[in-house]
Order: structure tokens, then C-alpha cells, then sequence
């Protein structure tokens, strides 16, 4: 099979807007070498950095076989479908067609298929996704084409924990997995913050803290002790005003007697 480019309404092909077919056709060859080689892994390396550079018919068939051989028949059966579809529109003697319609023969029977169910009760706005794909209402307990492999099955809900489960699909198989919401978040109440004493007092132009309790124990151990200065000193004049005036009048300082007035 020689490499082929898509062929586009209009009837002119791929290979014009392509940025280098020259350099696709010699990786596409070097593909199907690798390929009768035995040699897949670098087959498929080869086929899919030949579509990068020029996308083809004949490639698409080849990265289908890819796909298949890591487990991604439904991937592979899917874009058979389309090249078969798209072949047919164009030209439906298309050589290509045919093989197109036995590759996906063989891997059609290998596709398992996934059926994912919501337990009944799932409040208003619960969403579930396979593989991070949002599956609607419609898509809810149908047989899905799923690739090879695990899958996750996440729900989320308004109110309601996240729940994810697991499943593993053989080949061939299909698998039923019932899920439902989570438990119920619990979000704590929201609280009013309080204004401590410090900041009510910073607000008013007061001095929180130690330093303006300590500043106010100042103020009055001060005004204390000025009135006990004060004091003393109003006792010591008037004791000194006494002896003064004992003297003066003549006093005898034994008998308490003044010959003075």
C-alpha cells in the first residue's frame, strides 16, 4: 500500500497545504519496512511523525493498527469508521475501503464496552465523568466503546464529597459500575470575628498592652509621691515654726514654760 493523501471536497488533496510530503513519504516507507521487520514500536513512531507532516489515507490505516496494538481499539475502530465514511462520500470504488472495512472487522471484536450507572436519589446538579469526558443523562446505562484498560468514574455533587471508583475492561468484555454521590461535606459555620479589648482601646485612642497600664501606674505612683513631698516639706516648715517661735518667746525647753507672750 503506498502512501495516499486525503482527499478533500473539491477534489484536491492534502499534500498542497502539507509542510513537507517529501519527508512523509520516506517516513511512511520506512514505517512499512519496520513493519515487515516485526518491529512496531518504531513502525508506529515512523507512521504518526509521517502524519504529522502530511496527513494520509494510507498512514490513518496504519496509526489505526497502532492504536489497536496498545489497546486502543475503540480509538482505532472510531477513526476507521470515519476514513471508511469519508472514502465513501469521495469515491466509494476507493481502493482503500476495503481495507479499511477488514481492519475494523478485526478490531470490532475486540472493543469492550463500559456501562456506568447513577444510584437513584443523586440531588439536582450532579455531574459524572469517565476518564474526565462528562457523560449527560443519555449516555447513564449504556453500553459505551471503551479502550482496553482502566477507567475512572468520578461524581460530583453541590453539598457532597467528591467519589471516584475504578474499573478494569478486558478485551471483549463489558463491565457494569454503579456510582453514587458522596458523603456530605461538612463546611464549618462561618464565625463573626470579635474586637479584642486592645484594639476596641486602639481605636479609642487608648494604650493597649502592659506598656499603658504601666504608664498609667506611673501617673499615679508620681502624683503620690508629690503629695508625700508636699506633705513633708508643709511638716518640716512647721515644726521649724514652732522651734522658731519657742525662741523667740523665751521658752524653757524642760519646763515648757514661756516668759513671753
Amino acid at each position: 500500500m503506498k502512501l495516499r493523501a486525503v482527499v478533500l471536497i473539491g477534489a484536491f488533496t492534502t499534500s498542497a497545504l502539507a509542510s513537507d510530503p517529501e519527508g512523509a513519504e520516506k517516513l511512511y516507507r520506512a514505517g512499512r519496512e519496520s513493519v515487515a521487520r516485526g518491529d512496531w514500536p518504531t513502525a508506529c513512531q515512523k507512521f504518526r511523525a509521517s502524519y504529522a507532516l502530511a496527513e494520509s489515507d494510507s498512514t490513518a490505516i496504519y496509526i489505526s493498527d497502532c492504536d489497536a496494538r496498545d489497546g486502543k481499539v475503540a480509538d482505532a475502530a472510531s477513526n476507521l469508521r470515519d476514513l471508511i465514511e469519508r472514502l465513501g462520500r469521495s469515491d466509494p470504488k476507493d481502493p482503500l475501503i476495503p481495507e479499511a472495512k477488514k481492519r475494523l472487522a478485526a478490531v470490532d471484536k475486540r472493543v469492550p464496552k463500559l456501562v456506568v450507572r447513577l444510584v437513584a436519589g443523586a440531588p439536582e446538579g450532579t455531574t459524572v465523568t469517565r476518564d474526565g469526558v462528562e457523560l449527560k443523562a443519555g449516555a447513564l446505562g449504556e453500553a459505551l466503546p471503551v479502550n482496553i484498560g482502566e477507567h475512572t468514574v468520578v461524581v460530583t455533587a453541590p453539598g457532597r464529597k467528591e467519589s471516584s471508583r475504578k474499573v478494569q475492561v478486558a478485551e471483549g468484555k463489558t463491565e457494569t459500575v454503579d456510582v453514587e454521590v458522596g458523603e456530605k461535606s461538612e463546611t464549618p459555620a462561618a464565625t463573626r470575628p470579635t474586637r479584642s479589648k486592645d484594639a476596641h482601646a486602639e481605636a479609642h485612642g487608648d494604650s493597649p498592652g502592659p506598656t499603658g497600664n504601666a504608664n498609667t501606674l506611673a501617673y499615679v505612683l508620681g502624683g503620690v509621691g508629690l503629695v508625700g513631698v508636699g506633705v513633708a516639706v508643709f511638716t518640716g516648715l512647721s515644726l521649724s515654726s514652732k522651734k522658731s517661735t519657742m525662741d523667740t518667746a523665751h521658752c524653757d525647753a524642760t519646763t515648757k514654760i514661756c516668759s513671753g507672750a
